[in-house]
């Protein structure tokens, strides 16, 4: 199994302390050390404020100088980084988030339950990403065995200018996606992906998967960024719904 297929299979058996995690009270917050640097947050619905939390120090390449201590600490930071086109964008997808928050019931969870995650992985298989995800696991009435919002963003090596982060991946703005887990329907996969998942899930590495599916292990690196998420979802049976967004590719 090689780095790649290790950190996929790392964030399934993880998904259960993810979970632990998230069971807040208030602004307080259970941290994990899980990836190479990721955080966890809370969306408080009266004042519509992400907080950040670190709990693994991201790689000093991807921190501004002087700051290689603290991380990213705020949502200001990251999106100072991007382009003016790049903030507006990311600005839109966390007011869909909040937008869905504000629809439920408002006094059912008055701190709701999210985490925010930068992934940044230097894995020798594929190119440097910084991954943004935004998942919702408070059960809620309408789905009581909860619900998972997932948005996420790539960023290739290329495209970097560090330190700082100065450069954003590509955005094609894709619409996102609702279907109940177990339904055997992934709207957007091509031929190709649907088994990428599956020697994936047999612990086949990128480079048997890109032998098999016959394509260059560089697309099998890109193509699993995309479908972390349906592995996650899968080998979670209590997410039932599954929303999601894609950018990047």
């Amino acid at each position: 199994m090689d780095d790649l297929t290790a950190l996929w299979y790392n964030s399934r058996f993880r998904a259960a302390e993810a979970d632990a995690a998230l069971d807040v009270a208030h602004q307080q917050v259970k941290l994990l050390n899980w990836g190479s640097a990721r955080k966890f947050g809370i969306i408080n619905r009266a004042n519509r404020h992400l907080l950040l939390f670190e709990h693994a120090a991201p790689a000093p390449e991807y921190l501004p100088d002087g700051d290689h201590d603290s991380g990213w600490p705020t949502i200001d930071w990251f999106l100072q980084l991007l382009r003016p086109v790049d903030q507006q964008f990311v600005a839109k997808s966390l007011e869909k988030v909040h937008q869905f928050l504000e629809s439920l019931p408002p006094d059912d969870y008055p701190n709701y339950r999210l985490s925010f995650d930068f992934c940044c992985d230097n894995q020798p298989s594929h190119a440097h990403r910084l991954l943004m995800h935004f998942r919702y696991l408070a059960p809620v009435p309408q789905f009581p065995e909860g619900l998972c919002l997932f948005w996420a963003y790539s960023i290739d090596s290329a495209q970097l200018h560090s330190p700082p982060l100065r450069a954003f991946g590509r955005l094609p703005g894709l619409e996102p996606v609702l279907f109940r887990r177990g339904e055997g329907n992934y709207p957007s996969f091509s031929d190709k992906r649907r088994p990428m998942l599956e020697l994936l899930r047999q612990g086949r590495s990128v480079k048997q998967i890109a032998q098999l599916v016959g394509c260059s292990e560089a697309t099998v690196s890109n193509t699993l960024v995309y479908l972390r998420q349906h592995v996650y979802v899968a080998n979670n049976p209590q997410l039932v719904y599954y929303f999601s967004c894609f950018y990047g590719y």
